[in-house]
C-alpha cells in the first residue's frame, strides 16, 4: 500500500530544502490546505487588530460544554436563577464571573463619571 501524496501549496518557487510558509493536507484533501490558509488569514486580522487569541479559543473549545451544563443546571432548578448563588462558592464564582463579563461597560461608565467631575 502506498502513502497518500499530500497536496502542498507554497507561497515561493524554492527548493523543498527551505523552510518558507507552506500548507499541506495529509489525507490529501485540498479543502484542508484551504481551511488552513483561510484560519491563517483570520488569525493575522485578529493580532493586527490587537484581539487577543485566547479567550477565542477558550470560547471556541469550553462554549459548547458551558453552554449544556448551563442549560442542565436550570432545567435542575426548574428555571430558578438562584441555584447560581446558592452557597459562598458558587455565588463567588458567579459574581466574579458576572463582574467580568461587564467589567468594559463598568470601566466606561467609571472614566464617564470621572470625566464629568474633572470637568
Amino acid at each position: 500500500m502506498s502513502k497518500p501524496k499530500a497536496y502542498q501549496i507554497s507561497w515561493f518557487d524554492e527548493p523543498e530544502e527551505h523552510n518558507y510558509p507552506a500548507a499541506e493536507s495529509y489525507l490529501t484533501l485540498l479543502f484542508d490546505v484551504y481551511l488552513m490558509l483561510i484560519f491563517g488569514v483570520i488569525g493575522y486580522a485578529f493580532k493586527k487588530l490587537g484581539y487577543p487569541l485566547a479567550p477565542l479559543v477558550l470560547a471556541l473549545v469550553l462554549g459548547d460544554r458551558a453552554e449544556e451544563n448551563f442549560r442542565n443546571a436550570i432545567k435542575g432548578s426548574q428555571g430558578d436563577l438562584s441555584i447560581f448563588f446558592s452557597n459562598a462558592l458558587v455565588g463567588g464564582l458567579t459574581t466574579l464571573a458576572l463582574l467580568l463579563l461587564f467589567w468594559p461597560l463598568i470601566r466606561a461608565l467609571l472614566r464617564a463619571v470621572q470625566g464629568r467631575r474633572a470637568s
